[in-house]
């Protein structure tokens, strides 16, 4: 068991980076998305069906600053990435409204760097098999080459209409049903939505009026509806989101009749938005933005939700959370004090790669920054399905730990991002190996058969993954194939889709 009390020590000691200065709120609109896993969602690839959305964590939402390019919102990843909704906060009027879409974080950000794919210099991957080329040796002498990436094949879903005018953010099973999770455009104002597989292929819609609000006057301002990730433990599936301003948590028994969670620990002043849940010994926790500073809520049975009050909490932002470590570990972001000199708002306060660790879910401490130098973001996070541990993404690359508390920067990361998956990539362990997809404006899809340390990248002119750059945010193992949710179609008309790999 790790001694929270020394690692706070620690902290302290060892972390010049945060001020002990109060931040202001920020003083131009920002905006933070994803990557789950994430929205967790790359939200580069989400405009037919995210355009006219402004508000929500994360991220399903193109915002146009003045002096920029537009930008998608919404899973780790980045949603994205994965497709992880995250925050725009004005000063002016202290207006904080999320965005999902998510995954994706940061993914327009590297939509420059995604074009090219990885180059592996000992192996070609096509989608179905894998070619090392033979190496000549002395006689007494045999060199087999490393296996870098995993020789699958992919087939599309072709049931189109069943995803239309939907963005598909999370998906979880339990090991005889598959069930995703989502959003609608369909209705005005907007919804969550509910898939569910039997098999991976043949897919049914669930609308449930406990998706949405009606309203006799029509909605308020910026009023949005989303479920951003969804889990499944102690024979119950819980799902969550927002629900306008406030957070929201539905459950089912078995995926297909659901109820949304009354608690008031879910609303408040400012914005409350859930962007990642999952269970462990304790009970559930969920993650997200509570107004300024990090969201945790706690649940011992997934019914019953409270909000944990820390001050460890202050000023930080949690994109996702998973059972491990000391008990759970939550990945995200704080704002500290910018000492580089910079001018105007970056001269007040700038983003940081942050980890937070928990043994119960109730009492949480912010690991040491100063093993993060230099990262933005630390969007998803999840177990090392080749190894012990955990493994995290962040801008800077992959990090690996442990111990939930202790974190090193892997030999994976790559100056060109697209050798690597990227920040808020979701990852599943498959044939031996490990899939990854971080949602790219691109087709972001990665193996690994090397233990994590080697990933070649999916031929990104595959025809199964047809459309105008089609996109990947999530990946779930499920019984002998491994499934992925993302978009695919023309520009301005694409849709959620979904790919079987075996």
């Amino acid at each position: 068991m790790i001694d929270l009390d020394a690692v706070r020590g620690s902290v302290a000691e060892g972390n010049p980076f945060p001020s002990s200065d109060p931040i202001p709120p920020a003083m131009e609109a920002k905006i933070v998305f994803r990557i789950e896993q994430t929205l967790q969602i790359e939200s580069g690839a989400w405009t037919g069906h995210t355009r006219r959305r402004t508000s929500a964590k994360r991220w399903d939402k193109f915002v146009a600053p003045e002096d920029g390019p537009a930008v998608a919102v919404g899973a780790g990843g980045i949603g994205a990435l994965r497709r992880k909704p995250i925050i725009v906060a004005v000063a002016a009027g202290f207006a904080v409204f999320a965005v999902f879409a998510v995954p994706a974080l940061l993914g327009h950000w590297l939509r420059a760097d995604l074009e090219a794919p990885a180059v592996v210099p000992t192996t070609v991957v096509t989608p179905t098999t894998v070619v090392t080329p033979s190496t000549t040796v002395a006689p007494t002498t045999t060199t087999v080459p490393p296996v870098a990436g995993l020789p699958i094949t992919w087939e599309r879903v072709p049931d189109d209409p069943m995803f239309m005018d939907a963005w598909i953010s999370d998906a979880a099973t339990n090991g005889e049903r598959v069930v995703a999770v989502g959003g609608s455009d369909r209705s005005d104002p907007t919804a969550g939505v509910v898939w569910f597989s039997d098999d991976g292929s043949t897919w049914q819609r669930i609308d449930d009026p406990s998706f949405s609000e009606t309203f006799a006057d029509g909605p308020p301002p910026w009023w949005f509806v989303g479920m951003y990730s969804v889990a499944y433990a102690r024979d119950l599936f819980v799902a969550a989101g927002s629900m306008g301003n406030d957070a929201a948590i539905w459950v089912s028994p078995d995926g297909l009749e659901w109820s949304r969670i009354e608690a008031p620990d879910l609303g408040g002043e400012g914005l409350e938005s859930i962007l990642s849940l999952t269970a462990g010994e304790s009970g559930w926790v969920a993650v997200g933005q509570n107004d300024l500073d990090a969201g945790v809520w706690f649940s011992p049975d997934g019914r019953i939700w409270q909000i944990v009050d820390d001050t460890d909490l202050k000023g930080g932002l949690i994109f996702d959370v998973v059972e491990g470590g000391p008990g759970f570990v939550g990945v995200g972001w704080v704002q500290v004090k910018d000492s580089g000199g910079g001018t105007g708002i970056r001269a007040e306060q700038q983003e940081h790669g942050a980890v937070w660790v928990s043994t119960d879910g109730k009492d949480w401490t912010r690991t040491d920054l100063g093993q993060f130098d230099g990262e933005y973001v630390i969007s998803s996070v999840a177990i090392d399905p080749l190894g012990n541990g955990l493994i995290a993404f962040g801008w800077d690359g992959i990090w690996r730990s442990t111990d939930g508390v202790h974190w090193s920067l892997s030999n994976e990361q790559n100056a060109q991002l697209s050798a690597v998956p990227l920040p808020g990539s979701s990852i599943a362990g498959f044939g031996g190996g490990a899939v990854a997809a971080g949602g790219g404006t691109t087709l972001s899809l990665w193996t690994s058969a090397g233990g994590g340390t080697t990933w070649v990248r999916h031929d990104q002119d595959d025809p199964v993954f047809d459309g105008y750059r089609p996109a990947v945010t999530k990946v779930l193992r499920y019984n002998d194939t491994v499934i992925a949710f993302g978009t695919a179609g023309e520009y301005l008309n694409e849709v959620s889709a979904v790919w079987i790999g075996r």
